[in-house]
């Protein structure tokens, strides 16, 4: 029986992962600079300071590694707190859920503060126990730990606990931990589609008929 939902944030609750791909492009073209073709892919997989040093080595900036990073962060904060979107029909899952008296809880790999204000601002805050971060806890999602912490706090187990995911290497992780993954179609994640289908327990291609299926989540 389901008793509880965790649910992950960028390309599942909001419609943010083009920020993330598009942040590196934006910032140049505010430094005057034309960004290439294919750079969200390069910066993708670099963190932040990396991603400062490759901007500053290919498009020749005069700024520092600490000003890059501080510029990007600014960018990024003001898409959560002033554009950034649900997907379509998610707040009719949320409303669903809560009515059918299941707990739900928030794991990101996103900053605490910037997804408090956008949860606020798009008024869905109080449909949430906690919000819980990858920083928090110590430890990325390809450890089970933020898991395991957020079934801690709703005080359920992970096989009575729905896992809302789009990223396939966070679903390996909720899946190998005993957890009932749902995973949710995204743009960023399209060419791992069939291997996210092959390892959920429901794939949701999008919010909009979750009357159809909603009652099927809390039987699985």
């Amino acid at each position: 029986m389901i008793k509880g939902a965790i649910f992950d944030v960028d390309g599942t609750i909001l419609n943010s992962m083009g920020i993330w791909n598009d942040v590196g492009a934006i910032y140049l073209r505010k430094k005057n600079k034309i960004p290439k073709e294919g750079l969200g892919e390069i910066l993708y997989s670099m963190s932040l300071t990396e991603g400062a040093k490759y901007m500053i080595d290919n498009y020749y900036l005069d700024n520092s590694v600490e000003e890059i990073i501080e510029g990007v962060l600014s960018i990024i904060n003001d898409f959560y707190l002033h554009e950034v979107q649900t997907k379509n029909g998610v707040v009719n899952l949320l409303k669903f859920l809560r009515k059918n008296n299941i707990k739900m809880i928030v794991a990101t790999s996103s900053d605490y503060n910037q997804i408090d204000k956008a949860f606020k601002r798009l008024k869905i805050r109080n449909f949430f126990t906690d919000i819980l971060t990858c920083e928090t806890v110590g430890k990325s999602k390809s450890y089970p730990d933020i898991y395991l912490k957020c079934a801690e706090i709703l005080g359920t187990k992970p096989e009575e606990t729905l896992v809302f995911e789009d990223a396939l290497f966070a679903i390996k992780t909720a899946e190998k931990a005993n957890f009932k993954v749902v995973g949710v179609y995204d743009p960023a994640e399209m060419k791992n589609k069939n291997s996210i289908q092959s390892l959920v327990k429901y794939y949701i291609q999008d919010f909009s008929k979750v009357a159809d299926w909603g009652h099927h989540l809390l039987s699985l």
